[in-house]
């Protein structure tokens, strides 16, 4: 069985970053160790991907003022971006920018598909509606390539009592409720488990809320291991953003 350490992070480059974009690749590759890694608010800047690393994003981002979007990348595995067929408009799709599947392939052969996610904001404030999208790219998705090996990764900007349900009814298992040891988290918002999105200025106590997630088809549930995420496995996490990754390895 092979290892692939799986890794989601909201890198703040959209609006306010804390850090330039090659102090976000050095630390994320530093505290999380990944083999395959879902940024969203994401950017490629004139330093480019670095070394190592192979990379698929949207150039300019969503565009306009908002050149930001959702960069899927790996190192020591192979990237090719997933294509299917679509049943519904394409008004009902996710933003390419921000939500879009990409197959892992190591030493030649395919291991996973994963769908990096953004839950984009709408006037509404929240991710529901793009959450509908993401469920829609999922199905759509499964229907040519089948469920047995998809991991969604991202950033969906609502709060687990919204998400969680939804993905296990399409069958996905919520890697962070594989893990049973993280510590009691206070004043949790929407049944948050983990501390991933502090809504405020890095040095004030914002709301604890967890915005970010990893769901994995009960195949790959069976390899799990090093599950951490939020701000008590990444206790730097505000130093360099506004959110803390979600990680895990998976046996593929």
């Amino acid at each position: 069985m092979t290892s692939i350490r799986l890794v989601t992070w909201n890198t703040k480059q959209g609006v306010a970053p804390r850090q330039k974009a090659p102090v976000l690749w050095e630390w994320i590759t530093r505290v999380a160790d990944p083999d395959v890694l879902v940024l969203t608010e994401a950017r490629v800047t004139k330093e480019g991907i670095p070394d190592g690393w192979r990379a698929i994003y949207t150039q300019g981002g969503i565009g306009g003022r908002r050149n930001y979007g959702t960069i899927i990348a790996g190192r020591g595995v192979e990237l090719r971006r997933v294509s299917h067929r679509r049943t519904k408009r394409d008004s009902q799709y996710p933003n390419s920018a921000t939500t879009f599947s990409v197959e892992v392939v190591s030493q030649g052969q395919p291991q996973l598909i994963v769908i990096g996610a953004y839950g984009l904001l709408g006037d509404e404030g929240n991710g529901y509606h793009e959450l509908e999208r993401i469920v829609q790219e999922y199905l759509d998705l499964t229907a040519e390539y089948g469920s047995e090996r998809i991991a969604v990764a991202g950033d969906f900007n609502l709060w687990p009592c919204d998400v969680v349900p939804v993905m296990s009814e399409l069958g996905l298992v919520d890697v962070t409720g594989q893990r049973d040891d993280f510590p009691e988290l206070l004043a949790p918002r929407g049944e948050s488990r983990i501390w991933t999105h502090k809504n405020g200025a890095k040095d004030t106590d914002g709301a604890r809320q967890e915005l970010d997630f990893i769901f994995v088809s009960p195949d790959l549930c069976r390899g799990l291991s090093q599950i951490m995420g939020g701000v008590h496995d990444f206790p730097d996490s505000w130093d360099m953003s506004d959110h803390a990754p979600v990680a895990v390895s998976l046996g593929v």
